[in-house]
């Protein structure tokens, strides 16, 4: 009987600590230009993204949803997970 307690206590923990996963994505900036980055319908806060660096981005969700400047100069690049990088196009 105690055996089936502290199995049931073990899922119960598990259940509640795999509901708050956390995701992580790195924004890298290889541009030529100071991107501006902005969460689109998600809560995070925006921010620049200088010249040669990166910021890193945890939330809830294992999608990120964004909007940047410059669009039609730089490119975005999601091909690997996790990762975001911006080029000059």
């Amino acid at each position: 009987m105690k055996k089936k307690v502290g199995l049931l206590l073990l899922i119960i923990v598990f259940a509640f600590s795999s509901c708050s996963l956390q995701y992580t994505f790195e924004f890298v900036n290889e541009s030529s230009y100071i991107i501006y980055i902005q969460p689109n319908g998600q809560d995070w806060d925006s921010f620049y993204l200088d010249v040669d660096d990166d910021r890193s981005v945890t939330i809830n969700e294992s999608t990120i949803y964004f909007i940047y400047d410059h669009a039609g100069l730089v490119g975005c690049d999601n091909s690997e997970k996790g990762k975001i990088i911006f080029t000059d196009k």
